[in-house]
Protein backbone atom coordinates (compact mmCIF):
# COMPACT_ATOMS: atom_id res chain seq x y z
CA UNK A 1 0.00 0.00 0.00
CA UNK A 2 1.42 3.51 -0.91
CA UNK A 3 1.53 5.97 1.81
CA UNK A 4 0.05 9.21 -0.21
CA UNK A 5 0.11 12.60 1.39
CA UNK A 6 -2.60 14.56 -0.24
CA UNK A 7 -2.20 18.38 -0.37
CA UNK A 8 -5.37 19.84 -1.57
CA UNK A 9 -7.39 22.30 -0.35
CA UNK A 10 -10.73 21.77 -1.97
CA UNK A 11 -12.67 18.79 -0.06
CA UNK A 12 -14.22 18.49 -3.34
CA UNK A 13 -11.38 17.20 -5.59
CA UNK A 14 -10.17 15.43 -2.34
CA UNK A 15 -12.76 13.24 -2.24
CA UNK A 16 -13.00 12.84 -5.74
CA UNK A 17 -9.44 11.80 -5.58
CA UNK A 18 -9.89 9.69 -2.36
CA UNK A 19 -12.73 7.89 -4.29
CA UNK A 20 -10.41 7.65 -7.85
CA UNK A 21 -7.55 6.02 -5.74
CA UNK A 22 -9.75 3.70 -3.73
CA UNK A 23 -8.22 0.68 -1.95
CA UNK A 24 -4.50 1.53 -3.54
CA UNK A 25 -3.17 3.80 -1.26
CA UNK A 26 -3.52 4.54 2.35
CA UNK A 27 -4.51 8.91 2.12
CA UNK A 28 -3.41 11.42 4.77
CA UNK A 29 -4.79 14.59 3.46
CA UNK A 30 -3.98 18.06 4.53
CA UNK A 31 -5.19 21.27 2.84
CA UNK A 32 -1.80 23.53 2.95
CA UNK A 33 1.73 22.91 2.39
CA UNK A 34 2.23 24.54 6.40
CA UNK A 35 0.24 21.45 7.29
CA UNK A 36 2.20 18.82 5.61
CA UNK A 37 5.24 20.12 7.19
CA UNK A 38 6.84 16.81 9.18
CA UNK A 39 4.30 14.09 7.84
CA UNK A 40 6.04 11.27 6.00
CA UNK A 41 4.63 9.64 2.97
CA UNK A 42 5.92 7.65 0.10
CA UNK A 43 4.92 10.22 -2.03
CA UNK A 44 3.27 13.59 -2.61
CA UNK A 45 0.62 14.71 -4.45
CA UNK A 46 -0.06 18.07 -5.03
CA UNK A 47 -1.93 20.84 -6.13
CA UNK A 48 -0.62 23.65 -7.06
CA UNK A 49 -3.64 26.54 -6.05
CA UNK A 50 -3.67 26.10 -1.94
CA UNK A 51 -4.46 29.00 0.51
CA UNK A 52 -0.94 28.92 1.33
CA UNK A 53 0.40 28.88 -2.10
CA UNK A 54 -0.01 28.98 -6.09
CA UNK A 55 1.44 27.76 -9.30
CA UNK A 56 5.09 26.04 -9.91
CA UNK A 57 5.96 27.99 -6.65
CA UNK A 58 4.15 25.34 -4.62
CA UNK A 59 6.48 22.66 -6.58
CA UNK A 60 9.30 24.07 -4.84
CA UNK A 61 7.81 25.11 -1.25
CA UNK A 62 7.34 21.53 -1.27
CA UNK A 63 10.38 20.50 -2.31
CA UNK A 64 11.67 22.92 0.35
CA UNK A 65 9.20 20.90 3.00
CA UNK A 66 9.62 17.49 1.62
CA UNK A 67 13.00 17.32 -0.16
CA UNK A 68 13.49 13.53 -0.49
CA UNK A 69 10.16 12.45 -1.65
CA UNK A 70 8.10 12.21 -4.76
CA UNK A 71 6.16 15.11 -6.15
CA UNK A 72 3.47 14.35 -8.13
CA UNK A 73 1.31 17.84 -9.21
CA UNK A 74 -2.45 17.30 -9.70
CA UNK A 75 -3.88 20.62 -10.68
CA UNK A 76 -6.89 21.84 -13.04
CA UNK A 77 -4.12 24.09 -14.43
CA UNK A 78 -3.56 23.27 -18.71
CA UNK A 79 -0.92 24.85 -19.28
CA UNK A 80 2.41 23.76 -20.92
CA UNK A 81 4.86 26.53 -19.21
CA UNK A 82 3.17 25.77 -16.04
CA UNK A 83 3.70 21.94 -16.21
CA UNK A 84 7.43 23.19 -17.47
CA UNK A 85 7.89 24.88 -14.62
CA UNK A 86 7.12 22.37 -12.34
CA UNK A 87 8.52 19.48 -13.61
CA UNK A 88 11.95 21.76 -13.25
CA UNK A 89 11.53 23.02 -10.12
CA UNK A 90 11.32 19.44 -8.19
CA UNK A 91 7.74 17.69 -9.40
CA UNK A 92 8.27 14.29 -10.61
CA UNK A 93 4.50 13.85 -12.51
CA UNK A 94 2.37 16.14 -14.02
CA UNK A 95 -1.59 15.51 -14.46
CA UNK A 96 -4.68 17.59 -15.03
CA UNK A 97 -7.47 16.94 -12.24
CA UNK A 98 -9.94 14.63 -14.77
CA UNK A 99 -7.70 13.57 -17.26
CA UNK A 100 -5.94 10.62 -16.03
CA UNK A 101 -7.09 7.45 -14.48
CA UNK A 102 -5.71 5.90 -10.82
CA UNK A 103 -3.66 2.99 -12.96
CA UNK A 104 -1.98 5.98 -14.62
CA UNK A 105 -1.44 7.74 -11.63
CA UNK A 106 -0.23 4.65 -9.42
CA UNK A 107 2.12 3.90 -12.18
CA UNK A 108 3.66 7.22 -11.86
CA UNK A 109 3.83 6.90 -7.93
CA UNK A 110 5.61 3.62 -8.30
CA UNK A 111 8.02 4.95 -10.88
CA UNK A 112 8.73 7.95 -9.54
CA UNK A 113 9.37 5.96 -5.75
CA UNK A 114 11.93 3.81 -7.66
CA UNK A 115 13.24 6.48 -9.30
CA UNK A 116 13.94 8.31 -6.00
CA UNK A 117 15.69 4.70 -4.05
CA UNK A 118 17.41 4.78 -7.13
CA UNK A 119 19.01 8.54 -7.03
CA UNK A 120 19.24 7.90 -2.73
CA UNK A 121 21.50 4.63 -3.04
CA UNK A 122 23.42 6.58 -6.17
CA UNK A 123 23.95 9.50 -3.41
CA UNK A 124 25.01 6.96 -0.87
CA UNK A 125 27.73 5.61 -3.25
CA UNK A 126 28.84 8.94 -3.91
CA UNK A 127 29.64 9.95 -0.88
CA UNK A 128 30.85 6.77 -0.15
CA UNK A 129 33.08 6.85 -3.04
CA UNK A 130 34.46 10.56 -1.65
CA UNK A 131 34.85 9.30 1.44
CA UNK A 132 37.71 6.83 0.18
CA UNK A 133 39.45 9.30 -2.29
CA UNK A 134 39.69 11.59 0.60
CA UNK A 135 41.32 9.21 2.72
CA UNK A 136 43.10 8.32 -0.40
CA UNK A 137 44.56 11.75 -0.56
CA UNK A 138 45.25 11.83 2.83
CA UNK A 139 47.50 8.80 2.37
CA UNK A 140 49.44 10.09 -0.60
CA UNK A 141 50.62 13.33 1.69
CA UNK A 142 51.80 10.94 4.41
CA UNK A 143 53.67 9.12 1.85
CA UNK A 144 54.91 12.25 0.14
CA UNK A 145 55.89 13.48 3.32
CA UNK A 146 57.80 10.77 4.21
CA UNK A 147 59.36 10.62 1.22
CA UNK A 148 60.15 14.38 1.19
CA UNK A 149 62.07 13.04 4.63
CA UNK A 150 63.86 10.48 3.40
CA UNK A 151 65.86 12.51 0.91
CA UNK A 152 66.78 15.13 3.19
CA UNK A 153 68.52 12.92 5.67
Amino acid sequence: MIETLLIEDSETDAELIRALLGDHVRLTSVETLAESAGLVADVILLDLMLSDSDGSETVIKCRDLHPDKPIVVLTHLDDAQVQANCLTSGADWFFRKGESSAKTILRAFRASIEAHAIRASIRGEVEVTRSYLAKAKRLLIAIEERLANLETK
